[in-house]
């Protein structure tokens, strides 16, 4: 492909672009050697999404300019735990699947405690991992159960008993 000489930024929306995203507009986004302009811009991704074409790289520049509205995709869920609660969540794991009480997919129930634990209800994850085995099961297959993973949150009222500051 031949590189053809970029035109001088010199709107102020055209500042705000790194050098990358400008040469990205001058010789892949739109016609290569023309000065692209925020109508150029917007009709290029009117055309690609019409056309089913996803540049991220123009979606960014677009969202960036204001042209595009950024998609939400819900909160941001935490999942780094201290190496410590790591220990711990990872022992009520294997003690529930040592249970055996229904089949556990070992992922996904780590993924949903920590998440409980870090996003929504911090868990007293001793007294759990060491609890008679009713309050035990009713914690654990009770996140499993009322956990919504695009929230990272505990619904349908549910209260673990080993809460923190749950006596």
């Amino acid at each position: 492909m031949k590189k053809h000489k970029l035109p001088k930024r010199t709107a102020k929306w055209q500042k705000k672009l790194t050098a990358r995203e400008w040469r990205h507009l001058c010789e892949d986004a739109v016609d290569p050697g023309v000065r692209p302009t925020l109508q150029s811009i917007r009709n290029n991704r009117e055309h690609q999404i019409k056309k089913g074409i996803e540049c991220f790289e123009c979606k960014h520049i677009a969202i960036k300019l204001g042209l595009e509205e950024p998609v939400n995709h819900g909160p941001k869920i935490y999942f780094d735990a201290l190496p410590e609660d790591l220990e711990l969540i990872a022992n009520i794991v294997r003690r529930a699947y040592k249970l055996g009480l229904k089949k556990i997919d070992v992922e996904s129930l780590m993924l949903d405690i920590t998440a409980t634990h870090l996003n929504d209800t911090p868990l007293d994850l001793k007294r759990l991992l060491d609890a008679n085995l009713t309050d035990f099961v009713h914690d654990v297959f009770g996140i499993m159960k009322h956990i919504n993973r695009r929230m990272g949150k505990l619904g349908d009222d549910f209260v673990p008993r080993f809460a923190a500051g749950r006596a």
